[in-house]
């Protein structure tokens, strides 16, 4: 009977959900316990950083130039000119954190799409995107964004644009393998026999995580 019973409510118990296993996943990776701590600390930073700042970015003072850090309330000491370096830091991690989310997120989005297709549809569409990615690989990913903001010219949003468009092809590379495989799981799951781009999206994106 006990044992019957602990069948039971092994079989009544309501599975994990994707979002479960994914923190479950991430609490046992250490250093991405850390890493995340570091960017939390950064992004709060940045967030308050007019708060927690001691000065304005427009006020120096050449007498107290290259003090040492813990100097005269500096955190971080000051630069050659006199100006607060902790306070510089905060105000910089804006653009820093700005610049490294955005590139991230064009190379993912540019690249998710492409090897999407090229894993689904296979043929010439694969054997287009792969020799389009064959390029970009053989120019270095400095001198491809170089040469992608002497294009689009200066600024902080093309140097974004710069900066994720020769991120894409190793995240094309990553969404090609796995797009057939999530487009078959996708039609073998869906009532009507079709796989829809958020299945296999959904699919594609879970079956990137590492294993447990």
């Amino acid at each position: 009977m006990a044992g019957d019973s602990a069948l039971q409510g092994a079989v009544q118990a309501k599975p994990r959900s994707e979002w479960s296993l994914a923190w479950r996943r991430l609490y046992r990776n250490k250093g991405a316990l850390v890493g995340g701590a570091v960017l939390i600390v950064m992004a709060t930073g940045a967030i308050f950083a007019d708060v927690i700042a001691t000065e304005g970015l427009d006020y120096y003072n050449v007498p107290g130039a290259l003090l040492p850090p813990g100097t005269d309330g500096h955190l971080f000491g000051t630069d050659d000119i006199g100006r607060d370096v902790f306070s510089r830091v905060v105000r910089g991690a804006r653009i820093s954190l700005r610049i490294g989310f955005t590139a991230v997120a064009i190379g993912a989005f540019f690249g998710s799409i492409l090897g999407l297709v090229a894993g689904y549809f296979g043929r010439w569409p694969d054997m287009l995107i792969s020799r389009v990615l064959d390029i970009m690989l053989a120019f270095p990913s400095l001198l491809l964004a170089i040469t992608i903001v002497a294009g689009l010219g200066p600024g902080l949003n093309n140097a974004m644009i710069a900066l994720g468009i020769p991120a894409s092809p190793r995240a094309t590379m990553a969404f090609t393998r796995l797009g057939p495989s999530a487009a078959r799981i996708a039609i073998a799951s869906s009532k009507s026999g079709k796989a829809s781009i958020t299945s296999m999206a959904r699919l594609t994106i879970w079956s990137i995580q590492p294993p447990k």
